[in-house]
């Protein structure tokens, strides 16, 4: 029976000593789309043009703490290319000195496919142009303006997706505290 009191207190006790954490909500409209919490990765820019892409290390009375960690190919002991963390800068920020968040978009990535359009487009120009300066009579000029509509289309695709949330009228974000007042 002594075995099983030891850890049955241990438990008890740490339960009672954790607190629950602050957290920021990202909103649109009435809608959650994202919560952040410490030890999650978040990416941003400041009001002052900063960039960061960093881990929360906590959150505390409207402010953000973040760990930014610098990371790069070293060679080792024998010459191998490694990764290893340089160095780590810690910043904090109150949260109203977010511009915009950034994030990873899944499914169907329109950026990609509107620049491989582009280049598609600007390949099939340049083919067009060497085949008009070496037989300018059997240049195929439908084949030139259809290149310009693909890179046309490929230009609108490749800015329709947006990667941020920029902070004001459409999105915002709201500090939930959970110490008790």
């Amino acid at each position: 029976m002594k075995h099983f009191l030891l850890p049955i207190l241990l438990l008890l006790t740490c339960a009672t000593l954790a607190q629950p954490s602050d957290f920021i909500v990202l909103k649109k409209r009435n809608q959650t789309l994202r919560n952040y919490f410490p030890g999650s990765p978040i990416s941003f820019t400041t009001v002052n043009g900063g960039n960061f892409n960093a881990y929360i290390e906590r959150i505390k009375k409207d402010s953000l703490y973040v760990i930014e960690y610098m990371i790069a190919q070293v060679p080792n002991a024998i010459g191998i290319l490694v990764l290893d963390t340089l160095a780590r800068y810690r910043y904090y920020f109150h949260y109203n000195n977010i511009k915009s968040i950034y994030f990873d978009k899944r499914g169907f990535n329109f950026r990609g496919s509107g620049q491989t359009l582009m280049g598609g487009a600007a390949l099939i120009a340049v083919g067009t142009g060497v085949s008009y300066l070496v037989n300018p009579k059997r240049t195929s000029l439908p084949l030139l303006f259809t290149g310009l509509g693909l890179g046309a289309v490929g230009y609108f695709l490749s800015r329709l997706q947006t990667k941020a949330y920029t902070i004001g009228k459409k999105y915002r974000l709201k500090y939930i505290s959970t110490q008790a007042n």
